[in-house]
């Protein structure tokens, strides 16, 4: 009994994953092309420019979101195709995006856990988000990072302008991007 219960709430879980990482994949669509990339869950590609690994969570109980880095995944793509990180915070409004580069410097001196990974805390602070990767390691201010869609390719104008997302399957019409890139 307890299991099925546990099942429910996995599925859940699961769901608005998905639904979260669906929204947030739509503010892209209106100013480049991306499709999730086969056979690598949560990984997305805008083609010859960058990969997206794109993590989600909710708020944990002590007030923080937590995600895990995959450190297998990274060493296969460095130095031969740019990725970035992306950390949705609760919802697409709230998206951390870290470059290769800055995670590569940022957790150079630390070893991953027995299972490849690295892991990234973002905690409310005030009206600031604070990253932190380690014991001993300085918390970061997220600012330079917040929805930085920009940091994705530079034909994604800073801040995104709002568009409203379409229902999953249609297509945002070329007038309403239009405006949005001209705005």
């Amino acid at each position: 009994w307890r299991r099925r219960g546990y099942r429910k709430t996995e599925v859940a879980v699961t769901t608005k994953n998905k639904d979260v990482r669906e929204r947030f994949i739509a503010k892209i669509k209106p100013f480049k092309r991306i499709e999730p990339v086969p056979r690598m869950s949560s990984v997305y590609t805008t083609f010859n420019e960058v990969l997206l690994d794109v993590r989600y969570a909710g708020l944990m109980e002590k007030g923080y979101y937590w995600f895990f880095i995959d450190t297998h995944r990274l060493n296969q793509w460095r130095n031969k195709q740019r990725f970035v990180e992306c950390f949705i915070c609760g919802d697409e409004s709230t998206v951390v995006f870290v470059p290769d580069t800055k995670i590569f410097e940022w957790y150079d001196d630390i070893e991953p856990n027995r299972k490849g990974h690295w892991f990234m805390k973002v905690e409310p602070e005030g009206e600031r988000l604070i990253m932190k990767i380690g014991h001993g390691h300085p918390g970061m201010d997220a600012q330079d990072y917040l929805n930085r869609f920009d940091l994705i390719s530079p034909i994604i104008p800073r801040p995104l302008p709002k568009i409203s997302v379409a229902p999953s399957g249609s297509q945002v019409g070329f007038d309403q991007t239009k405006v949005a890139i001209m705005a």
